[in-house]
C-alpha cells in the first residue's frame, strides 16, 4: 500500500504557506503538512529523529538561510535523505532555474499557482499521482547503508 501521510513544505511567503495548507486541507484532509520558513528550520525536521520524517518535501528556491538549491543538493548528497522525492514547488518559471533542480536530482518542477483553484489544482493532482500512481518510500526507511553495504564485492 502506497502511504502519502506528510509533507514538508518549505517556503518563507506565509501567504502561499496558508494556500497549500488550505487547498491541501481540501484535496486530503488528512494529510500532514509541516510548514517551514527557511532552510535551517527544515533541516532541523530533517535531521532529527524519524518521529515526524516526511513522504514528499515541497521545496521553494528563494529562502533565508540558504537556497532551495543548496538545501536540495544537500538533500540528494545526504544518504538517509537522497530517497525523500522533491518538489520543487516555485514562483519561477525560468528555464535555467527547471534545468538547475533537475540535474540536482528534483524528482518534479512544479510553478505556482497564481490563485487558489491553481493551488486547489495543483495539490489535488500531487496527491492522486502521489497515492495512485507512484511507490513512495517510507519515510526514514531506506538509506544508502542499506543499499550500499560496506563488505562484499562492491564495498566501498
Amino acid at each position: 500500500m502506497n502511504r502519502l501521510e506528510r509533507i514538508l513544505q518549505v517556503e518563507d511567503s506565509l501567504e502561499d504557506q496558508m494556500m497549500t495548507a488550505e487547498a491541501l486541507s481540501e484535496a486530503s484532509p488528512s494529510m500532514g503538512l509541516r510548514s517551514v520558513l527557511d532552510t535551517k528550520e527544515a533541516m532541523a525536521i530533517l535531521s532529527g529523529t524519524p518521529e515526524w520524517h516526511p513522504n514528499v518535501v515541497l521545496l521553494d528556491l528563494s529562502l533565508p538561510g540558504g537556497s532551495g538549491f543548496e538545501m536540495l543538493q544537500f538533500m540528494k548528497s545526504h544518504p538517509d535523505l537522497r530517497s525523500i522525492p522533491v518538489i520543487i514547488f516555485s514562483s519561477s518559471k525560468a528555464q535555467q532555474d527547471v534545468d538547475k533542480a533537475y540535474r540536482l536530482q528534483a524528482n518534479w518542477y512544479v510553478a505556482k499557482p497564481a490563485d487558489f483553484e491553481g493551488y486547489l489544482a495543483v495539490m489535488d493532482s500531487m496527491i492522486k499521482f502521489c497515492v495512485d500512481c507512484v511507490q513512495l518510500p517510507f519515510p526514514g526507511q531506506i538509506s544508502e547503508r542499506q543499499i550500499f553495504p560496506t563488505s562484499g564485492a562492491f564495498g566501498r
